[in-house]
């Protein structure tokens, strides 16, 4: 392979790293062999937590990393030298770093060395949110330092490295962006589900997911969203139609069901959803179902308010639709004792009457 072709592979094979973190190594690997380096690591510092949240090294180094992430980490001269120094910039060790420094520090005496290092080559790559993300080459003791022809070498693939793991720490962000924007519906008390124009199922929160499983009011017939009652269905259909034409919000009632309680189900079309248009998603469905409303558990109720947990139970029952007297039958205990306990809840919450002790209840988020 001539040298032209050997530099395209390369730096194919450090964007496809972007996309694909675990190769990395691979494209590593293979920068190192063409400035004759014997070992690499590729650092995400954390500032903070003073910590490598990357760690991607040659292979036989895992031992040395986790003497890195011990403690060494926190003494690297490289690593403090590459934070003053412009993004993008090669650091050779033996410039910045005498013998005599070298002989008194304990970083290469008692790290770097002994673990088969010596003349290093670091790139600052980018910085963000607390983060150093860095890139250090390294030769073996009795070799050579790294060259101008060695470095000027690295600074030609250094940018291709650099723009790569921007990709990738842009493509991170987006990931954990969305992780989170799925947790926070997946704490929602309704069910959500992006539906195709044509009803495909997209993706679904955890409660879209039982809403459609539970075959209730919905079903799921070859990837597809259905109602179970046929004649629903047809009205679920014909308004996804217009909800995915022209935007407008469309409601139908799927009725109820006995002991199940009542399901209404809202189709709409986010401004966002539509510049998104790769993802097949058109339509958010959003299942509300009266008999399947979250309540605040126990232990949140003994936490934001100082009850008792007999007290938090019967609040918490009181708000799924119990009856006081129910409750104290469930509890063998007597009513006067369930009253006296609601007028333990009633003062500690602040509240008049048990309405407003429910609505307060109701209005709490539901975490477990």
């Amino acid at each position: 392979m001539d040298e032209r072709t050997r530099y395209h592979s390369l730096v194919q094979l450090i964007y496809e790293a972007a996309l694909a973190p675990m190769r990395w190594a691979e494209a590593l690997r293979a920068l190192a062999g063409e400035v004759r380096s014997n070992a690499f690591h590729l650092q995400a510092w954390d500032r903070i937590a003073e910590f490598d949240r990357l760690g991607i090294v040659s292979t036989g180094q895992e031992h040395a990393l986790a003497a890195y992430q011990g403690y060494y980490g926190r003494i690297d001269p490289r690593r403090q030298a590459a934070a003053n120094a412009p993004v993008g910039s090669l650091l050779a060790c033996h410039h910045h770093l005498g013998e005599d420094f070298v002989r008194g520090s304990e970083f290469f005496q008692e790290y770097l060395i002994p673990h088969g290092g010596r003349y290093t080559a670091s790139v600052p790559l980018a910085r963000f949110d607390g983060i150093d993300l860095q890139l250090d080459l390294v030769r073996s003791l009795g070799g050579e330092p790294f060259s101008d022809t060695d470095l000027e070498l690295l600074g030609h693939f250094s940018p291709h490295v650099q723009r790569a793991c921007s990709i990738m720490l842009r493509l991170h962000v987006a990931h954990a962006q969305q992780q989170v924007a799925r947790s926070m519906l997946d704490v929602s008390n309704l069910g959500v589900l992006a539906l195709s124009a044509c009803g495909r199922i997209i993706q679904a929160n955890s409660r879209g997911d039982c809403c459609v499983q539970s075959e209730i009011w919905l079903k799921q017939i070859n990837g597809r969203i259905h109602a179970v009652d046929a004649e629903r269905d047809g009205l679920l259909y014909a308004a996804l139609g217009k909800a995915a034409g022209c935007r407008a919000p469309r409601n139908i009632d799927l009725g109820q069901s006995l002991g199940k309680g009542r399901c209404c189900v809202t189709l709409i079309t986010p401004e966002d959803l539509l510049m998104a248009r790769g993802s097949g998603a058109a339509v958010l469905c959003l299942v509300a179902e009266s008999g399947r409303c979250r309540v605040a558990t126990v232990y949140q109720l003994i936490d934001l308010f100082a009850l008792s947990p007999a007290e938090a139970r019967l609040t918490r029952a009181l708000a799924q639709g119990e009856s006081l007297d129910a409750f104290a039958d469930s509890q063998g205990v007597k009513c006067t004792t369930a009253r006296t306990q609601l007028q333990g809840a009633l003062r500690k919450t602040g509240m008049d009457n048990q309405k407003d002790l429910i609505r307060l209840t109701l209005s709490l988020p539901a975490v477990r």
